[in-house]
């Protein structure tokens, strides 16, 4: 069934190069990899009840959380109309995952985008494993020819190795029109982008060792973008004199921004530049619940250079966040690094900063950032 679709719906050309993006993908997974399971598929008979809809699906994430297919209507934003299910209520929760899902580690299929670099695997009984490929007009959702390779679950991880490496069961199910029109991509959502010229009043906390504190509240403005942005920091209290400008020069690659140098400028001070090599790599375009990125970066300043393992994960996609300012809907950023732990909370709304705490290796926390107001 799957071959025939895929002869119904693609040209000579773009098959040939599904083809190809899929071979990639199988050289990848053939590596005998661990693949940390991003959630899992089960079906649910949503509202109204009976009517077979293909996408009766529940999607439990890692931390728990349940979506519903299509429980709102979808946006540019939101393609798949993730729904919060509220499992607390009298609903029961999803029966046992049908399929598992993990995210390939970067652009495995090299199309620019890590919207479809996702895996599912069956959950138990014959192996099968498909690649997310695309989207119909329709809304239901296109997936590579089954992968060769082989397959075993232990714990959260998926573990990959070439066929016959585990087990000689590697048949398809029967049904194959339950992967083509019923299974579908990750929960992601685009990042939002900070809007030029906007000022925010924030609060900075310097937490001392022995349990002091300072704080000074400053406004933040990004006042550029692109290739190169440009934040200014105005001082309002304790400092009130003091203005930084960091300029920050990056490129683009795929999903996320890669930063090769910051240059600092203070009042009174002469500027300092920091290169990175050969990046400091952040979120940019569109971020995935679960996902993770790791890198290791050459840090220069002023001729001093030192060294950090730096490992992002996407902590959460709707995380309820208060502070000073109101009670906010955020996404939960987090890195880890030889020196640091940030967490940051960015508003899904308007991508400004609600909330950031920069914790030493001891886990005493060294920094805090509070969104007080808009000016």
């Amino acid at each position: 069934m799957l071959k025939l679709m895929f002869k119904l719906l693609l040209v000579t050309g773009t098959f040939v190069t599904l083809l190809q993006a899929d071979s990639r993908v199988e050289q990848a997974l053939q590596q005998q990899t661990n693949y940390t399971i991003s959630g899992s598929f089960s079906p649910y008979d949503f509202a109204p009840k009976g009517d077979n809809n293909p996408f009766d699906w529940a999607y439990t994430s890692a931390s728990g959380t349940v979506y519903q297919l299509r429980g709102v209507a979808p946006t540019p934003k939101s393609v798949f109309g993730w729904k919060v299910v509220n499992t607390q209520s009298s609903a029961p929760r999803p029966a046992a995952p049908t399929w598992y899902m993990f995210q390939l580690n970067g652009d495995v299929d090299g199309d620019g985008s890590l919207r479809f670099d996702w895996v599912l695997v069956l959950a138990s009984g014959n192996k099968a494993a498909y690649k997310l490929v695309g989207v119909r007009e329709n809304g239901t959702f296109k997936y590579s020819e089954k992968l060769n390779i082989d397959y075993k679950i232990v714990g959260n991880t998926v573990q990959t190795a070439p066929s016959g490496t585990f087990s000689t069961a590697d048949t398809q199910p029967e049904n194959n029109d339950s992967v083509e029109e019923n299974a579908t991509d990750a929960v992601c959502i685009t990042l939002p982008q900070e809007p030029v010229g906007q000022k925010l009043l924030l609060r900075d906390t310097k937490y001392y060792t022995g349990g002091s504190s300072r704080y000074f509240d400053i406004v933040h403005t990004l006042t550029s973008r692109d290739a190169g942005t440009t934040v200014t920091t105005e001082y309002r209290s304790g400092e009130s004199n003091k203005v930084e400008t960091v300029v920050t020069n990056f490129t683009t690659n795929g999903n996320y921004k890669d930063i090769t140098k910051r240059i600092l400028e203070r009042t009174g001070l002469s500027s300092k530049t920091t290169t990175y090599s050969p990046y400091w790599r952040e979120p940019f375009h569109e971020v995935c619940e679960n996902q993770t990125w790791n890198f290791r970066v050459d840090m220069t300043t002023s001729g001093e250079t030192t060294s950090e393992n730096v490992a992002y994960s996407i902590v959460a996609l709707h995380e309820t966040k208060t502070v000073a300012g109101g009670t906010f809907d955020t996404i939960h950023i987090k890195y880890v690094s030889d020196s640091v732990t940030r967490h940051q909370w960015i508003d899904t709304t308007n991508g400004i900063l609600i909330a950031e705490e920069i914790y030493r290796p001891d886990n005493s926390l060294q920094r805090s950032l509070e969104f007080l107001s808009q000016l």
